[in-house]
């Protein structure tokens, strides 16, 4: 209850992204049309947004197309249209609009003298092997220790003998 009094109808994706920038504010949108809106309104032009997408969402009912009772082109469509998604041809598509939406907004700022922002240095780096060296080096000086002690250990064992 406490966060539903505290909640407001914002109509307007674009305000409700920006103002949760750099905030504690979030906002309820439908996965794709956010993915749409930070393609357009708010990466930069590495494609990088200063917002997230939580990962925990409910699914999304698509749009599908309706026929008659008995079309008989149905079952090809339906064939085509499952090949298409499970070949990944849709979100590839989805990849590429978003593509040509953003390239469209950084000609649009050039025009217009705006400053294009960047987002990649506020961006973690990924770990690479020369992060992991310590870890590295850890194992392998327990190794080379184990196998010192298992010779003096098979040496000593050979002398009482």
């Amino acid at each position: 209850m406490k966060i539903f009094k505290k909640m407001v109808l914002e109509p307007d994706n674009v305000k409700c992204f920006k103002r949760a920038i750099g905030t504690k504010f979030s906002c309820i949108s439908w996965a794709s049309m956010a993915e749409f809106v930070f393609h357009q309104n708010l990466s930069d032009q590495n494609g990088q947004v200063p917002l997230k997408i939580a990962p925990a969402m409910t699914y999304f009912q698509y749009v599908s197309m309706i026929f008659e009772r008995r079309a008989g082109f149905r079952t090809n469509l339906d064939l085509v249209v499952g090949r298409a998604v499970n070949n990944g041809l849709i979100g590839k598509w989805k990849k590429l609009d978003f593509e040509i939406v953003r390239k469209q907004r950084l000609q649009w700022e050039r025009k217009t003298n705006q400053t294009i922002q960047n987002y990649r240095k506020n961006k973690k780096s990924c770990l690479t092997l020369s992060h992991l060296s310590g870890s590295f080096l850890l194992v392998t000086a327990g190794t080379v220790s184990g196998f010192i002690s298992f010779l003096i250990e098979l040496i000593y064992w050979k002398s009482m003998n």
